[in-house]
């Protein structure tokens, strides 16, 4: 189960990440920017209807306030100073499915000119 601080860390990590203050979110959710604070901190527990209304504010689902890992964001960097994308799948990898992507448009665009070409010659011919 996640505690009610790490509950509010990730909140307050989300809502950074958006550029929302405390006072835009606690006039959002009609409380006070103290007792705002005070679930950011984990001083006290969010309760579900709050807990849905922030992730509509953020427009995310509860879960991912749930399940958020900072340092998958802030921390993206592995021990080999190599950068990984978000999902932490290697750059090259995404790399390699990228020119296989673009192989396979070119070839779509190769076979469809063809056939083109096919059709205007024998309309002409």
């Amino acid at each position: 189960m996640v505690s009610d601080s790490q509950i509010g860390r990730n909140i307050k990590n989300l809502c950074e990440m958006r550029n929302f203050t405390q006072e835009y979110m606690s006039e959002q959710l009609s409380i006070s920017q103290k007792q705002y604070s005070r679930i950011e901190n984990g001083e006290i527990s969010v309760s579900i209807q709050q807990l849905f209304a922030i992730a509509a504010i953020l427009n995310i689902s509860v879960q991912l306030i749930l399940e958020f890992n900072a340092s998958l964001i802030f921390n993206n960097l592995n021990s080999g100073g190599e950068f990984k994308a978000f999902n932490n799948t290697p750059v090259e990898q995404i790399e390699t499915l990228y020119e296989k992507l673009l192989h396979e448009k070119d070839r779509t665009i190769k076979l469809l000119e063809e056939k083109c070409t096919l059709l205007v010659n024998g309309k002409s011919g």
